[in-house]
């Protein structure tokens, strides 16, 4: 009897032994991955402001009839400029540049023009609507194409050159100015009594990041 106990106790040893034997062996079947690099982020930047441009024909303003023109004030992403007209079909034209001071191209993602406000210096309303309502403005690049979403602007040679601009749908361009002109409509039969002040004649351009690449297609480009 005490025979069998014995048999027992090693036949449940020798089982304990088999599974501690077979965890153990369960336990060393591991395997680790690993995936590692190093990357280098390259020095880039962004950024775009306003300088003086020149229309086609080489000039940085125009003026007709009697208008008299003021040279426009840059700060940066600003251009603020002053004029004077005095009789129906006077006209001033700006021709501003967006220069790419930065490292990545940008893409025009909006343009938004604002209502202009204006006050008659005593305050006669019918000389306020008369100018309001016959005051054109006009804004394009300096050869009178369309400005408009999509365009691109490429990297500048310098801060002080202007990018290449591809119009949208296009894969080359070359430098152009942008041209804000402004005429006191010729058909208008009325002047105002009074003077009135123009004030909010503002475009916003708005620029996005992008990939487009823009490059000059050969043609000519206009002066510099």
């Amino acid at each position: 009897m005490k025979e069998n106990k014995r048999i027992k106790i090693f036949t449940l040893i020798a089982l304990v032994l088999s599974v501690l034997t077979i965890s153990i062996a369960y336990a060393i079947l591991s395997t680790s991955l690993e995936i590692s690099g190093s990357a280098n982020i390259q020095e880039s930047s962004w950024g775009f402001s306003l300088g003086q441009g020149i229309s086609v024909n080489g000039h940085d303003y125009e003026t007709t009839g009697s208008a008299i023109y003021n040279k426009p004030v840059f700060d940066g992403v600003t251009a603020t400029y002053n004029f004077s007209l005095a009789k129906p079909g006077d006209s001033v034209t700006y021709y501003f540049r967006i220069l790419n001071i930065g490292s990545l191209p940008g893409e025009i993602s909006s343009i938004v023009n604002s209502e202009p406000t204006c006050t008659s210096s005593l305050n006669v309303t019918s000389d306020e609507e008369l100018v309001c309502n016959n005051l054109l403005y006009e804004i394009s690049y300096s050869d009178g194409t369309p400005i408009q979403a999509g365009d691109v602007l490429g990297k500048s040679t310098s801060a002080t050159n202007p990018p290449t601009t591809c119009l949208k749908g296009s894969s080359t361009g070359n430098i152009r100015s942008i041209k804000v002109k402004i005429t006191f409509d010729e058909k208008v039969t009325a002047v105002p009594s009074t003077t009135i002040t123009v004030s909010n004649l503002k475009t916003t351009i708005n620029l996005k990041q992008t990939d487009k690449t823009c490059i000059s297609d050969g043609s000519p480009s206009e002066p510099t």
